[in-house]
C-alpha cells in the first residue's frame, strides 16, 4: 500500500519516476481529472458524475483498473474536496493539495473550463510550480468556532438591550397602532396587550422585563469573557498565532478577537497575491477569484466565519479615529523590527487619508464603514505578511 502524503506551507512534493500524476478539479456536480502517466504522457481528460466518497470510489476503481496503485493526486482544497482528500488518503494514496492562486499560468487563451483546471493541477504538481495548501487544521476550525461563538453572544446581547428600548419607548411615549405593532415585535410581546389604556401595563411590563434582561446581559458578559479565554488560549498555543495576532493589534481598532477572525480566514498571508486577491478570498465583493486569467462575477456565498469577519471589520471601522495614530509600548517596540513599526504608522496614514477622503466626498456611512474596515484587513495581512518573511530572512514583498 502506498504511503501517505501531508503537505504543509513549506514542502512541495516532487512525484517520482515511476509515478504517475492525477489533477482533480473538484465541483458541486462532478470530478474532472487528467492523468499524466509515468512516461509523462498527458491522457485526454475524463469525469466522475456524483460528489463525495461514492464518486471518489469510483474514480479509484476507473484508475486502477489494469493499472498498479501508483497513483498521486493533486488537488484544490476546497469545500467539496474535503471528503475527496481524506478517502484518497485512507486508500493509501498521496495527495498533495495546491494553492491554485500561486500555479504559474503558461501563456495562451483566457479560457478557464474544469478541463484546463484539471490538467494546469497535474502539470503544476508534476514541475513543483505551486504552494502547497492543505485542508484547515485543527487549530484554524477551533479559532472560528470560538470567534463565531463570541460573535454570536455579543448579537444576543444585542438582541435583547433592543427589546428593552422597544419596551421603554412604548411606555414613555404615544404611538400610532401600526408603530404600536412594530416595536411590540422587537420586544417580543403581543401588541394586543398595550391597546388603551396601556400605561401602567407598560410601566409593569417595562420594570419587569428590564430587570429580567438585565441579569441575561450579565450571564450573556460572563460567557463572552470566557470565549475571550478560549480565544486567547487557542492563540497562545500556537507562536506562529500568536505572532500574527500580535503584529495586527499594533493597528488602531484591531482587536484580538478580529486578529483572530482574520486568521482564520486568511490562514496563510503567502497564499494572497494581491489587494483584490484578498477582497475576493474574504468574499467582501461579489466575484470569486479564480485560478484562471478572469475572475467569476456570481453572488458570493458567505459562511458563518466570512459574516462574522465582516462584521468585526466594520465594528473597528466605525471605532476608527483619524486623529489618533498607532502608539506603541515598549514590549511592542521591542518585539518587532522597526520595518514594521514604520509599515503599521503607514498603514494607519493610508487607512485615514482614504477614510477623510470618502467623507469630504459624502460617500453613505454603510459605504465609508464597509471600505475602511477593508483596508484594516488589508493593513492587517500586509503586516503580517511582512513580518512572517522578515523572520525566514528573506525580503518582504512590496
Amino acid at each position: 500500500m502506498t504511503s501517505q502524503l501531508t503537505t504543509n506551507a513549506n514542502s512541495v512534493y516532487r512525484p517520482q519516476s515511476n509515478e504517475s500524476i492525477v489533477g482533480l478539479d473538484v465541483s458541486g456536480r462532478d470530478i474532472v481529472y487528467v492523468v499524466i502517466d509515468s512516461q509523462r504522457k498527458i491522457r485526454p481528460p475524463d469525469r466522475i458524475r456524483g460528489q463525495g466518497r461514492n464518486a471518489t470510489q469510483r474514480l479509484i476503481k476507473k484508475l486502477v483498473r489494469g493499472h498498479d496503485r501508483n497513483f498521486v493526486f493533486g488537488i484544490e482544497p476546497c469545500t467539496y474536496s474535503k471528503v475527496i482528500i481524506e478517502t484518497l488518503r485512507q486508500a493509501g494514496f498521496k495527495v498533495a493539495t495546491l494553492a491554485t492562486n500561486t500555479v504559474r499560468s503558461q501563456s495562451g487563451p483566457p479560457i478557464k473550463n474544469d478541463k484546463r483546471d484539471a490538467r494546469k493541477l497535474a502539470e503544476a504538481l508534476l514541475h513543483g510550480n505551486y504552494i502547497p495548501n492543505d485542508m484547515a487544521e485543527d487549530g484554524i476550525i477551533a479559532l472560528r468556532q470560538a470567534v463565531n461563538e463570541r460573535a454570536r453572544l455579543s448579537r444576543m446581547i444585542v438582541k435583547y438591550k433592543d427589546r428593552t428600548h422597544a419596551l421603554k419607548a412604548l411606555a414613555d411615549l404615544d404611538y400610532a397602532e401600526d408603530e404600536i405593532d412594530a416595536l411590540c415585535e422587537v420586544a417580543e410581546f403581543e401588541a394586543g396587550r398595550f391597546q388603551e389604556p396601556r400605561s401602567e401595563a407598560l410601566q409593569a411590563a417595562y420594570i419587569t422585563t428590564n430587570d429580567s434582561i438585565n441579569l441575561t446581559i450579565d450571564s450573556l458578559k460572563t460567557q463572552i469573557e470566557g470565549q475571550d479565554q478560549v480565544i486567547r488560549g487557542i492563540l497562545s498555543d500556537r507562536l506562529d498565532f500568536t505572532e500574527a495576532a500580535a503584529v495586527m493589534t499594533l493597528l488602531p481598532r484591531v482587536s484580538e478577537t478580529t486578529a483572530a477572525a482574520l486568521i482564520a480566514g486568511i490562514r496563510n498571508p503567502d497564499l494572497i497575491g494581491s489587494v483584490d486577491h484578498l477582497r475576493g478570498f474574504l468574499k467582501l465583493v461579489p466575484w470569486q477569484y479564480c485560478s484562471g486569467r478572469m475572475n467569476i462575477v456570481r453572488k458570493q456565498k458567505k459562511s458563518e466565519s466570512e459574516r462574522t469577519l465582516e462584521h468585526l471589520l466594520v465594528v473597528a471601522a466605525t471605532f476608527f479615529k483619524s486623529d489618533r495614530p498607532p502608539t506603541f509600548t515598549a514590549i511592542q517596540a521591542g518585539q518587532f523590527d522597526p520595518e514594521i513599526l514604520d509599515l503599521a504608522k503607514r498603514e494607519y496614514e493610508r487607512i485615514r487619508n482614504r477614510q477623510q477622503h470618502l467623507k469630504a466626498k459624502k460617500k453613505l456611512i454603510g459605504h465609508v464603514r464597509r471600505e475602511v474596515g477593508f483596508l484594516i484587513a488589508v493593513a492587517a495581512w500586509r503586516l503580517w505578511r511582512h513580518n512572517r518573511q522578515l523572520r525566514r530572512g528573506l525580503t518582504p514583498a512590496a
